[in-house]
């Protein structure tokens, strides 16, 4: 329509909206002249055409002067040759794009010229494409819906540039974490492709990789693992088994399955991959970077840092060399350090690598973005572990304004949140009805999306309803709840993973205070072997370890072992908190009262 009126000379607008119909009113003939735009929309002198392409009504409406009264349209406007006034408040939700000819008296807050020549989808395209390229996302999806609308005007809803410009929209959104639009254009894009070249072909394994992308990013594991199977699969079929994609869909498969906890499956899968990158890229190339960090990622998680450390520092020396200091992946990589260091006990060093990544995420992705909400995360982490509750709490609250925004309250990346915050609570004094509030929030959360990957996070919420119910002196119903988060993590980890030891440190705690003390002695001894196989001799939660187990045989009137696990234990909180640290303080209380 817009090109048509161009050649034509036609003066007016073509309006390309999914509300159009409800914005008309009845021209009452009080105007004769300058007749305001909701009065245009059903007259048959102005209205001269208008194409349903569902969810799009595209209008054209032929008057040199256009007065927009008090409204809002959802969509686009094209201005041709004419005059555009406004009354009242008037917003256009997408762009107001004009030719140069065209007079707007109106202050829209986005105008777009363009030239003479007739409109070509194609350019329009890869001017949005420039634009994402640049990070500008917002003028993207304005370019791609405009070449959208003019697709669906010359080639109608079914055709395969259609479909294209759906991805390209869709790709947009995925990366302003705007996950439920990005997958409404995937979606519509695979329906098309999927009529137009079949099950089979490989461009249907590209549209299926995108939704598992962007199902991921959402926290629907199991619907993004369904669509990287079926993109792996087409693409074993058709590209044979050492193909640069098919090693993609393996890091893709292995990032679900990392998220679900199952870490020795990504690592195979990432093992997978990278084999590939590294017969196909070389060494250096930033695909085997990544894949290293993402190696990286999935070691930690099992509790093997150094190896973790191996692969970060591999990932860390390709990024510098490739993108320079200041690169988001970089950022990536230095959080994953400090998210390892942190796991090391070494929560000074945690917080200078994770206060670089901020850095560079604030500068590159701004301040609302989930990667800034993941470092607020780590700092409240690291701060919970140094005993500085109010600043842990400071960060966690920020990471979950963020999270709200984007996710809305009943996500899981919210409840986990609430989990954290109810763990800091727990630890502070006379707040114990605040932490409850939150693990009950995050299990009600979390057990809405019972068998969708959140296995762990629930394990997670049983232990903080367990601390209250400890807290409270209800000893026998906290370790129920002990149990079955350990019974959780037994079947996700091996059972040596620093998170099954806290499940073995509770237990031990609980059989304390109920006087079962050979029990406890045996959870605390068996948590502490596997802390010290996995964590070292000097790790914080060693130390815990042996202040535990210090309490125990103190009950047991041992005093001569409660003395030695007192004294080990003081020596590491010293080294890692200082003197005046409450945990230090408490040891030192327990040795006076030996002595």
């Amino acid at each position: 329509m817009v090109n048509e009126m161009m050649d034509k000379k036609q003066k007016g607008i073509v309006v390309v909206s999914t509300n159009i119909d409800t914005l008309a009113k009845i021209n009452d003939k009080r105007f004769w002249e300058d007749v305001p735009f909701s009065m245009m929309i059903n007259s048959n002198q102005f209205m001269k055409n208008k194409i349903i392409i569902s969810p799009y009504f595209i209008y054209s409406f032929h008057s040199k002067n256009i007065i927009f009264d008090d409204i809002t349209i959802d969509g686009c406007v094209y201005a041709v040759d004419c005059i555009i006034n406004g009354i009242g408040n008037c917003r256009i939700t997408q762009h107001l794009i004009h030719t140069k000819k065209s007079i707007i008296h109106y202050p829209f807050v986005s105008l777009i010229p363009i030239g003479p020549g007739p409109i070509n989808a194609n350019s329009l395209k890869q001017l949005g494409i420039d634009s994402y390229n640049k990070s500008n996302y917002d003028k993207s999806i304005t370019l791609f819906h405009f070449a959208l609308c003019i697709t669906l005007q010359t080639l109608g809803d079914s055709h395969i540039d259609v479909a294209e410009s759906f991805q390209l929209l869709g790709n947009s959104y995925l990366v302003k974490e705007e996950y439920d639009k990005a997958i409404k254009h995937y979606e519509k894009a695979l329906k098309i492709i999927l009529d137009k070249l079949g099950s089979n072909h490989i461009d249907v394994a590209h549209s299926y990789r995108i939704l598992g992308i962007a199902y991921n990013n959402k926290g629907e594991y199991d619907k993004a693992i369904e669509y990287h199977e079926k993109a792996l699969g087409i693409r074993l079929n058709k590209l044979g088994s050492d193909h640069i994609d098919v090693a993609v869909s393996y890091d893709n498969m292995g990032s679900v399955y990392g998220k679900i906890g199952e870490y020795d499956r990504a690592i195979k899968y990432r093992e997978n991959s990278l084999k590939i990158f590294l017969d196909k890229l070389g060494s250096d190339h930033i695909n085997v970077g990544n894949l290293h960090n993402n190696l990286g990622d999935n070691y930690q998680n099992k509790g093997e840092y150094d190896k973790a450390i191996e692969y970060h520092e591999k990932a860390l020396k390709i990024y510098l060399d490739k993108l320079g200091s200041n690169h988001v992946d970089v950022a990536v990589s230095l959080s994953s350090f400090g998210e390892t260091y942190f796991e090391k006990g070494e929560y000074e060093r945690s917080i200078e690598y994770h206060e670089k990544a901020l850095k560079i995420f604030l500068d590159k992705l701004g301040s609302n973005h989930e990667c800034v909400a993941l470092s607020l995360i780590n700092f409240g982490n690291a701060y919970f572990e140094k005993g500085e509750y109010e600043k842990s709490i400071e960060y966690y609250e920020k990471a979950l304004k963020i999270r709200l925004n984007k996710f809305g309250e009943n996500h899981p990346f919210v409840a986990e949140l609430y989990n954290v915050l109810g763990l800091v609570y727990m630890n502070m004094k006379d707040e114990i009805n605040k932490s409850k509030e939150y693990g009950d929030k995050a299990l009600e959360i979390f057990m809405k999306h019972e068998n969708k990957g959140f296995d762990l996070h629930i394990a997670k919420c049983y232990e903080i309803v367990g601390l209250v119910l400890k807290k409270k002196g209800e000893y026998e119903k906290a370790m129920e709840y002990f149990e079955k988060s350990l019974k959780i993590r037994l079947k996700k980890v091996d059972e040596d993973h620093p998170n099954v030891c806290w499940c073995y440190h509770y237990l031990a705690n609980c059989l304390k205070h109920k006087k079962q003390l050979d029990n406890a002695i045996e959870y605390g001894e068996k948590c502490l072997h596997f802390r010290l196989k996995k964590l070292g001799s000097n790790h914080p939660h060693v130390g815990q370890s042996y202040f535990l187990l210090g309490n125990i045989f103190f009950e047991m009137e041992n005093r001569i072992e409660a003395n030695k696990c007192y004294e080990k234990a003081l020596v590491i909180f010293i080294q890692h908190f200082g003197q005046s640290h409450h945990k230090t303080q408490n040891v030192m209380f327990k040795l006076k009262q030996i002595s």
